[in-house]
């Protein structure tokens, strides 16, 4: 009777997490009600790309922005309305993009 009883426990929990993760949704993939549209304006560096860093005006780089050089920490989480500007060792705008 225990074995039954403990069998029966298990296989109710396993259902259990099958049932939440498909719930849930594949990980890694951003919920339906998620707005992933670039709302940060990455496109207002695309007259400096090429050019330093320092030649960004304030209007781009204050606020939510990010300059990010080769090698720089930066945390992994995904924010559309910040601003990422990436930039060489050399400081040479590269590319930008919101997260």
């Amino acid at each position: 009777m225990l074995r039954k009883t403990t069998n029966l426990i298990g296989l109710t929990l396993v259902i259990g997490v099958v049932v939440t993760a498909c719930i849930q949704g594949q990980p890694g993939q951003p919920k339906e009600d998620v707005d992933l549209s670039p709302s940060c304006g990455p496109e207002r560096v695309d007259p400096f790309v090429g050019k330093h860093k320092d030649s960004l005006p304030a209007e781009i780089t204050k606020g939510n922005t990010r300059v990010i050089a080769p090698n720089t920490a930066v945390t992994m989480d995904f924010a559309p309305s910040r601003l990422n500007i990436m930039v060489s060792e050399d400081g040479i705008v590269l590319s930008a993009r919101c997260g």
